[in-house]
């Protein structure tokens, strides 16, 4: 009985956070296709929403390609604003539209983030076969 239980934490678990990271992942490599040009652009000012309870700070970016100026907003909005007014800031750039850009830096993270529930979700598919066959319980 006990061992059957924890076979199914261990398959609960392991298909959420495999899940998440496979999710995550596809939208890192849907991002990595369309946003292929990498630019340095300045952070020309905050646009401010209001969530919840909270505000939320989204960086507008301002950057140029090929002689014209662009202008767009960050996805990522944080509580407090994490850049100074025209600071330099790595981006990811549609090249196509120049609508989609994401910070490189916010890029990474999501990597990291969705390794670690991969992974974990792998050690725990393994776990959870381990507990299955083994003989020992």
């Amino acid at each position: 009985m006990v061992k059957v239980l924890l076979c199914g934490v261990f398959i609960l678990l392991a298909a959420i956070l495999l899940s998440i990271g496979g999710t995550m992942l596809q939208h890192l490599f849907s991002v990595r296709k369309k946003c292929g040009l990498k630019i340095i652009g300045t952070v020309s000012g905050f646009q401010v929403e209001q969530r919840r309870k909270t505000k939320r700070y989204y960086p507008v970016f301002e950057f140029e390609i090929k002689g014209c100026r662009y202008q767009g907003k960050s996805h990522y909005g944080t509580r407090e604003p994490r850049y100074r007014l025209h600071q330099p800031v790595a981006l990811q750039v549609d090249a196509r539209y120049f609508v989609r850009l994401y910070e490189r830096k916010e890029l990474i993270r999501t990597r990291i983030f969705c390794a670690v529930c991969c992974s974990v979700g792998g050690i725990a598919l393994f776990l959870s076969f381990l507990f299955a066959f083994s003989p020992i319980m």
